[in-house]
């Protein structure tokens, strides 16, 4: 006896059945009330083995032989020409037309077959007539069922699709119980028919479903499985078909055997009088449990899914009437179109409005997936963005949501605004946390939000960076250059150490950038610590520029020339200067520039400490590297006041005061209002630079008096507590206290600012807070 079949021992029907299942496109109108499977019918029946099937009828040798080959072929047009699948949806599902017209044309030709066969018996007293007789019997029988499931008129008087099997047995009579020929598909109807005769019931319909096991040729494991769950479900009622088809998709099956059990549940659901909407719900509930169905299979069975639902309801119903996965179906020939406007004519807004509210992740993803598409066809390239996201949050593991997830990021970044490319950046890694680019998307987001001035945002970004990432080492870089920033012996130390860490992992290759960075930070370090000797050194790596990525040249030129200077290096530097040169003069020349504000930015910083020797060194240093053009530089203040001021500040704390002064003039008198030129000015009249070491001469009266006045109109046009409000605010206590006037009011001043500003400004403008009242105090008591 041959074995009963189990899922996976029958040829299963393959993927490519459901040839609707990835396509938006909208299927032909049903004929019938009730939806139909969304897939497409395979060729018609084999007409070679018809052809051949009706020579071995016309060469049968007499009535018997002829009846015999009529009857097999009758059973073969049902077994083969309606494969497993499509009888499938025959027996247990609404049809389109195309399925009807192939059943309806399969049912012919067996009913012909059976007729003629049964007609010819007649005629003769051979033995072996009472077994084709009742083998014509049934096939006669399942035929005329097959035509009645498919005819136009269906839900005619004649009853119910259960009614119409029930007869089925009555045709059938004693058929099955005289002959053992026939084959697996018609027993396995007959145990359905069996299940629908209240007189005969599961018992019968077990014997019938056991026949079918021993004769499997022709049936399929789903479909044996199918009328296996009715038996133990006990029925084939509205009730005991949802239970049957809710149990088999309860385990693995692929996705057309969910679609097809999904469809059988949907009709089932409908035929127990819930509304489409809970009973299209219920369906995708139990056809896509939230776990145990791949993500591809998913997206194929909802889409598939879509026109069966949509059928379901009135073709005139609006959108807000329709069942959620039943508007995704209406919005697929909209998105087919590729119609650029659609959004803002049609329904197709309404559509989508009406999807994404679904409480199915599957349809909500495919929705927002659909809005994109459209919405990036009209142009809306952020609506767009706002789309794929939401579709990933709607379902992560959705099939595309990594290449949806890239096409964000590329988007997101085309955004001007920070904060949004921000919010949407930080969704993407949220929604897709295990995303192969997501450390690239985080090294992004550090470097717009350091670009727009967000250091403590683009440090959580790299930070959250693991080393082991293929960008480990450029975001652990990243965060050692934002703490580069400001570096006193101890910082600079933990810096080394940290970047002596990262080491082994950074190229060794000087064409790569993530060498240069790293370099450049050891050199910032080592000067931090006055290593300068260790710092040229590797300043001196450098001086073939050519060698180094060309976006570092400028950054590399800042850093090393002034370190292979301030190490004695000249003829390094030169080369250095001469090898820019000859790469990019335009480069060279902002080199230079940069190098200007650069040095006078450090001689400031330095003045803001009062560490006038210190100032003076740097500056002397810069200016014998600096052909000043006194004549170019006052042409242009009026245009390029920064050159100017920043020359004028190198000159200064030089000693060369007078022809700093005439600079700081020119600039104040093109740029009254700036605060840069009066501050120079006021600095150069109050005499501090005059002088190097601890001490401070008094200045002459009228200089005091003009640069008092000068210091105070900077105060009230700075925020308070910033930079320039405490240079201007310490200057002028300072020039005050040198002329020795109302000591006891600047400490008292000076006492206020202690209890109001807790750091006073930062470490430099402290110092001198305490130096200043140290001062002060040391006078009265003196005096």
């Amino acid at each position: 006896m041959k074995r009963s079949p189990r899922p996976g021992r029958l040829m299963l029907a393959p993927l490519a059945m459901l040839t609707g299942m990835a396509t938006a496109a909208p299927l032909p109108a049903p004929a019938v009330a009730r939806p139909p499977i969304g897939h497409a019918v395979e060729d018609g029946p084999d007409l070679a083995r018809r052809a051949k099937e009706d020579a071995d009828i016309a060469a049968a040798a007499d009535v018997i032989a002829r009846c015999e080959a009529r009857l097999g072929a009758a059973a073969a047009a049902i077994r083969l020409d309606l494969p497993p699948r499509l009888r499938t949806r025959v027996w247990w599902t609404p049809v389109d037309p195309t399925l009807a017209a192939r059943a309806t044309e399969v049912a012919d030709r067996a009913r012909g077959l059976a007729a003629a066969s049964f007609t010819e018996l007649l005629t003769t007293s051979h033995p072996a007539v009472e077994r084709l007789q009742a083998q014509a019997t049934v096939i006669r029988a399942v035929a005329d069922a097959l035509a009645d499931r498919v005819a136009d008129d269906q839900d005619d008087p004649k009853g119910s699709w259960l009614d119409r099997l029930a007869r089925l047995r009555t045709e059938a009579s004693d058929g099955p119980d005289r002959t053992s020929a026939l084959d697996g598909p018609t027993l396995l109807l007959l145990a359905a028919s069996a299940l629908a005769t209240p007189s005969e019931g599961v018992d019968a319909a077990t014997a019938f479903h056991q026949r079918a096991g021993t004769v499997p040729d022709g049936i399929d494991a789903l479909e044996y499985a199918l009328v296996e769950a009715f038996i133990k479900a006990g029925g084939l009622d509205a009730t005991r078909r949802r239970t049957a088809t809710a149990d088999l998709l309860k385990s693995p099956q692929p996705a057309p055997d969910r679609l097809l059990l999904g469809a059988i549940h949907l009709d089932a659901e409908l035929a127990s009088g819930r509304t489409p909407q809970d009973a299209i719900e219920q369906t995708i509930r139990v056809m896509l449990p939230s776990r145990g169905v791949d993500a591809g299979d998913r997206v194929r069975v909802v889409r598939a899914f879509a026109p069966i639902a949509d059928a379901a309801v009135p073709q005139n119903a609006t959108p807000d009437e329709l069942p959620q996965v039943a508007a995704l179906a209406r919005l697929a020939p909209i998105v087919a179109a590729a119609d650029p406007q659609a959004l803002t004519r049609g329904p197709a807004r309404a559509l989508i409005e009406r999807a994404i509210t679904s409480s199915s992740p599957d349809v909500r993803a495919e929705a927002w997936l659909d809005a994109a598409t459209i919405r990036m066809r009209g142009g809306d390239a952020t609506g767009a963005l706002d789309a794929i996201i939401a579709a990933i949050e709607a379902s992560p593991r959705h099939p595309k949501a990594e290449a949806a997830a890239t096409l964000a990021m590329r988007l997101a970044d085309r955004i001007d605004e920070q904060s949004a490319f921000d919010a949407a950046v930080g969704r993407l890694i949220a929604g897709l946390p295990d995303h192969p680019q997501r450390h690239d998307w985080s090294l992004r987001r550090g470097d717009r939000a350091l670009a727009a001035g967000d250091r403590a945002l683009a440090r959580s970004a790299w930070s959250a960076i693991p080393a082991s990432a293929d960008v480990g080492v450029d975001a652990g870089l990243r965060v050692l250059t934002l703490d580069a920033d400001i570096l006193d012996d101890a910082s600079a130390s933990r810096l080394l150490e940290r970047l002596d860490r990262l080491e082994p992992r950074v190229p060794a290759d000087r064409s790569d950038r993530r060498r240069v960075d790293a370099d450049l930070l050891r050199i910032r370090a080592l000067i931090a610590m006055a290593r300068t000797t260790s710092a040229a050194d590797v300043a001196a790596r450098f001086v073939n520029l050519e060698a180094v990525p060309a976006e570092t040249r400028l950054e590399v030129a800042r850093i090393a020339l002034p370190t292979l200077d301030a190490a004695g290096r000249s003829a390094d530097a030169d080369r250095m200067r001469a090898s820019l040169a000859r790469i990019d003069p335009s480069l060279a020349s902002r080199a230079a520039g940069d190098r200007l504000q650069r040095d006078a930015e450090t001689v400031l910083a330095a003045v803001d400490r009062d560490a006038r020797d210190e100032a003076r060194t740097i500056a002397r240093t810069a200016l014998d590297g600096i052909p000043i053009d006194t004549d170019t530089l006052l042409a242009e203040v009026a245009t390029r006041p920064d050159a100017t001021i920043q020359t004028a500040w190198l000159l200064a704390a030089a000693g060369r005061t007078d022809e700093a002064r005439r600079f700081a003039d020119a600039v104040v008198a093109a740029h009254p209002s700036g605060l840069e030129g009066l501050f120079l000015q006021a600095v150069l009249q109050g005499g501090r630079l005059d002088a190097t070491g601890r001490t401070r001469p008094a200045p002459a009266e009228s200089d005091a008096a003009a640069a008092v006045r000068s210091l105070s109109r900077i105060n009230a046009g700075s925020g308070r507590g910033s930079r320039w409000w405490w240079r201007s605010e310490i200057e002028k206590l300072e020039i005050l206290a040198a002329l020795g006037r109302d000591l006891a009011k600047i400490d008292a001043r000076l006492e206020r600012l202690e209890t109001e500003f807790r750091d006073l400004g930062g470490p430099g403008f402290e110092r001198r807070v305490r130096s200043l009242r140290a001062s002060i105090q040391g006078r009265r008591i003196r005096e």
